[in-house]
């Protein structure tokens, strides 16, 4: 069932020439979606705010991948992250995300562990007890955690 309503989500946003692409679920309230409108080449995306979004954002940032993060204040008394895409001769910096650790199946790795994506072209951002960082952080740090997603 949850599938199927993942699918219609995915299929109406599609309609509207958005990118949905989850990249940590942490459980069904609080999933946390990155919304990318690359098909409609638009340059900014907001979604609802919190402390491990902003975290995930910034590592994108710090990376290159997305161009700011910033923090906007709704009339409803909610805030918002404020992302400004980055695109490179008109196509998307980011080509793919792939989660990797999902509720029902988390994935940790060690510090001798910890996988590269494209031979080092991509990252991997992983939560660490000293926060969430890229992959070549852990290694620095000799931390290891949960792997939340491959970015390319």
């Amino acid at each position: 069932p949850q599938a199927g309503r993942h699918r219609q989500e995915l299929e109406r946003d599609l309609e509207g020439d958005t990118i949905v692409i989850d990249v940590v679920g942490q459980g069904r309230a609080g999933r946390l979606r990155l919304v990318f409108a690359h098909l409609a080449e638009l340059n900014t995306v907001t979604l609802p705010a919190s402390g491990n979004k902003k975290a995930r954002a910034e590592v994108l940032k710090s990376e290159g991948y997305i161009e700011s993060v910033s923090e906007v204040n709704n009339d409803n008394g909610f805030t918002s992250l404020e992302l400004t895409l980055k695109y490179y001769q008109g196509s998307p910096v980011i080509e793919r995300i792939k989660r990797v650790s999902k509720p029902g199946c988390r994935v940790y790795t060690g510090k001798d562990d910890i996988p590269t994506v494209n031979k080092g072209l991509g990252i991997t951002i992983i939560s660490t007890s000293k926060g969430i960082m890229t992959d070549r952080n852990a290694r620095k740090a000799g931390v290891g955690g949960e792997v939340i997603c491959y970015v390319a």
